[in-house]
């Protein structure tokens, strides 16, 4: 069995776990869009805490390692570390800067996203396909909006992305879980 069919008995046999991850996307999804206020800031406030603690370790490491580079490693160190203080003291700025840069995400991840699917017509592919297509015209909508709807902008639509992949993964694994057995699987009569 080639590697690729071996992949979707794989898959096939384990359909439950996209099911389960389908729902809980949905879930997380629902969840962001009723507070995309709080998703937004606390976002970037995670996203701001993660930059300093690398900044930090970057720093760390530029001096405990024998390795070359010293001055670079010291540079971005400091760098992340200045930007993540900046996110963690002023999070409303740093969600306009945020919004911008997830505008990018939403339409590259998402034609991407899209693409791949159409590419590799694994089950249930087309929703997908429908997925990130949505992804792709939110980040659409993001460049055109970003300035007054940031507040909230980022919170909302990480959740309806959320709740689009939730689907996604979901009727993925209805499609998976009705694939016939391969004829190598069925028991001789």
């Amino acid at each position: 069995m080639n590697t690729h069919g071996e992949e979707l008995k794989t898959a096939q046999q384990r359909w439950w776990v996209f099911l389960a991850l389908g729902v809980l996307l949905i879930i997380l999804g629902i969840i962001a869009i009723s507070m995309p206020v709080v998703v937004t800031l606390g976002g970037v406030l995670y996203f701001g805490i993660l930059l300093l603690i690398d900044g930090v370790w970057q720093v760390v490491s530029a001096f405990t390692t024998r390795h070359g580079g010293l001055f670079f490693h010291l540079l971005l160190g400091f760098l992340d570390a200045i930007v993540g203080i900046l996110l963690i003291t002023h999070p409303e700025v740093g969600a306009l800067a945020i919004t911008a840069l997830l505008a990018v995400l939403f339409l590259v991840g998402g034609l991407l996203r899209a693409a791949l699917a159409a590419g590799l017509h694994y089950p249930g592919w087309g929703w997908s396909v429908v997925s990130g297509l949505i992804g792709a015209a939110l980040g659409i909508y993001i460049l055109v909006n970003w300035q007054e709807m940031a507040p909230f902008l980022i919170g909302l639509f990480i959740g309806i992305d959320l709740l689009m992949r939730g689907w996604a993964w979901l009727f993925s694994s209805f499609a998976l879980h009705a694939l016939p057995a391969s004829a190598e699987d069925k028991p001789a009569a």
